[in-house]
C-alpha cells in the first residue's frame, strides 16, 4: 500500500485546486478534524482525509459566502442514482439532504453496487437504458437491472501483483546470471583453443 501511495496519490488530484475548492466550500475551522479522524474503533483510520483536512487551515483561501454553501431548491427534473453499497456517498444522504430540495427529483437505489465503477461497469446496458429513457421522456425505468450479487473477489490485488513482480525480478536475475555463465563458458573455451 505504501508503494501504491507513491504511484497513485501524487497524481490523483490537482492539489492546489482541490485545496482551494474544498477549503473554501466545506472547511469548518471550529471542528478538530485531526482528532475526529483518529477513531479508536477504526483499524484503518482516515489517512487521506487527514492529509487533506488537517492541512486545510494552512491554505490561504477565503470561504465562499454562506449563502452559496447550502443546497438551493431547484425545479429542474432530476434523477438521483444511488447504490446500496456506496459507502462514499450513501443513498441516505441523497435522500435526506438533497432530494428535499428537488421538488421534481426522483431517487432510485440500485442494489448490490458500490461507488462509480460498479455503477458504470456492472450492468452497462441497463444503466444506458435508465439514463436514455429518463433524458428522452422523464420516466424512470430501472427494469433492465437484475439481481447481481456483489463480487468481492479481487482479480489482481496488491499481494498478487507483488508476487508477480517478485517472480519477474527472479526470472530477470536468473536470466542475467545464466547469460553471464554462458558467456563466461564461451570465452573460457576460446581461451583454451
Amino acid at each position: 500500500m505504501s508503494l501504491a501511495y507513491d504511484l497513485m496519490i501524487p497524481s490523483m488530484f490537482t492539489w492546489g485546486d482541490l485545496a482551494a475548492r474544498a477549503v473554501s466550500a466545506d472547511f469548518d475551522p471550529e471542528r478538530d478534524h485531526a482528532s475526529e479522524m483518529d477513531s479508536p474503533d477504526s483499524i484503518l483510520g482516515a489517512p487521506l482525509s487527514k492529509l487533506l483536512w488537517t492541512r486545510a487551515p494552512r491554505w490561504p483561501v477565503e470561504p465562499i459566502p454562506t449563502e452559496l454553501r447550502r443546497v438551493h431548491e431547484s425545479m429542474v427534473e432530476t434523477l438521483l442514482i444511488s447504490s446500496s453499497l456506496d459507502f462514499s456517498t450513501p443513498p441516505e444522504l441523497a435522500r435526506d439532504e438533497l432530494l428535499p430540495t428537488l421538488p421534481r427529483g426522483r431517487q432510485i437505489v440500485l442494489a448490490e453496487m458500490g461507488h462509480t465503477q460498479d455503477l458504470w461497469d456492472a450492468q452497462p446496458e441497463a444503466l444506458h437504458h435508465l439514463l436514455t429513457t429518463f433524458f428522452d421522456s422523464g420516466l424512470v425505468d430501472d427494469s433492465g437491472f437484475h439481481d447481481l450479487p456483489m463480487d468481492f473477489e479481487v482479480s489482481w490485488g496488491l499481494p498478487r501483483l507483488a508476487k508477480a513482480a517478485l517472480a519477474m525480478m527472479i526470472v530477470i536475475v536468473l536470466g542475467v546470471a545464466g547469460a553471464t555463465w554462458l558467456l563466461w563458458r564461451r570465452l573460457k573455451h576460446r581461451a583454451v583453443r
